[in-house]
C-alpha cells in the first residue's frame, strides 16, 4: 500500500515525493544537506548559512526571523527547512502562507546532532547516506571520550550571538562538555540557554569555575579582546580561571553552530586544548 511521507511538525507536513526544490533557513541544515550530497538541491539559503563556501552563490532568502516573500514564490520550493527556538514564529508563519516547512529542533545532546542528519537524510531520500555519516561522528565522539581525564573540572561556558549567554544542563553544549572531561558549573540549572543577567554573573563568582569557554561573534583575537572587556566589567578579576589563565576563547560559530561541523571540528580543537590545562592535584 502506497503512504505519502509524513514529517511530525507545527502538525504534519505531507511530502508525497522527495523534494527537489529546497530552502534552507538554518546554517546546520545547509551544511547537513551539503554533506548529504544533495546540494544541488537547495535553491535558497539565509543569510546567515556558511558552510559550504558554495553557499555564497544561492539567492539568500532571508535571515533568522524574516524571508523575502517575493524571492520565495520566485523560487517556488516544494520544502523549506528551518530550526526550533526563535524560528519557530516564522515557520508558523510560513506555514500559514501554505508553504512545506520542516523544524530541525535544537539538539540537548550531542547525539542529538546526529538525529538532526538522521532526520533530514529521512526526508531528502538519502538514508542510508545519513546513517554512514552519524556512524562516523558518533566513532568520533566515543574516541574523545575514551581519551578524556577521569577528572571533571568545573567550568563556565559563555557565547555572545549578539546577546551574552551560557548554558544549562538542557543543551548539546553542556552535553559537549562532559565528553571532553569538563562539567557545567550551571549544570543544576534545569534550562537550556540562559541569558547572562546580574544573577548568572554573581552565581558564577560564588562558583568560581576552574575553567572559562568564551566564543564571542569575531575572530580568535578579537573575541579575546572583548573577554578582556567583560572581565574588567564584571570584576572577575579573581576568578580561579582567571588567575590561572584556563580561558579558552573560540571563534564565532563554534559552540553556536550545532551542525555535524561541531563534532569533527570543535570538539577535537577544545578535547586538545583542554588535554593541555593543568589538573587540581
Amino acid at each position: 500500500m502506497h503512504m505519502p511521507s509524513e514529517v511530525r511538525v507545527l502538525g504534519y507536513v505531507r511530502l508525497g515525493h522527495e523534494p527537489t526544490k529546497v530552502v534552507s533557513l538554518s546554517p546546520v541544515v545547509t551544511e547537513i544537506l551539503y554533506l548529504l550530497g544533495v546540494f544541488n538541491k537547495v535553491v535558497g539559503v539565509s543569510s546567515w548559512c556558511f558552510i559550504p563556501p558554495e553557499v555564497r552563490s544561492r539567492p539568500k532568502v532571508g535571515d533568522y526571523l524574516r524571508v523575502n516573500y517575493e524571492l520565495l514564490k520566485e523560487l517556488k520550493p516544494d520544502l523549506i527547512i528551518t530550526s526550533t527556538g526563535i524560528q519557530l514564529g516564522l515557520a508558523k508563519e510560513l506555514i500559514d502562507k501554505g508553504f512545506n516547512v520542516v523544524t530541525v529542533p535544537i539538539p540537548v545532546s550531542v547525539y542529538g546532532v546526529l538525529d538532526n542528519i538522521v532526520m533530514i537524510g529521512s526526508i531528502m531520500g538519502k538514508s542510508l547516506r545519513a546513517m554512514e555519516i552519524a556512524s562516523s561522528l558518533s566513532s568520533l565522539i566515543n574516541e574523545v571520550m575514551k581519551s578524556k581525564s577521569e577528572e571533571y573540572l568545573n567550568t563556565y561556558v559563555e557565547i555572545n550571538v549578539g546577546t551574552s549567554i551560557t548554558t544549562g544542563s538542557l543543551t548539546y553544549v553542556n552535553s559537549l562538555l562532559n565528553v571532553i572531561g569538563l562539567r557545567n558549573v550551571l549544570e543544576h540549572r534545569r534550562q537550556s540557554f540562559i541569558k547572562v543577567d546580574d544573577e548568572i554573573i554573581n552565581e558564577v563568582k560564588e562558583l568560581d569555575p576552574d575553567v572559562i569557554i568564551y566564543e564571542g561573534p569575531l575572530d580568535i583575537e578579537g573575541n579575546l579582546r572583548l573577554w578582556e572587556r567583560v572581565v574588567k566589567e564584571r570584576s572577575w578579576g579573581s576568578l580561579k580561571a582567571i588567575k590561572s589563565r584556563n580561558l579558552i576563547v573560540l571563534s564565532r560559530n563554534s559552540l553556536s553552530h550545532y551542525g555535524p561541523s561541531l563534532i569533527t571540528t570543535t570538539l577535537p580543537k577544545l578535547n586538545e586544548e583542554v588535554a593541555n590545562l593543568p589538573r587540581r592535584h
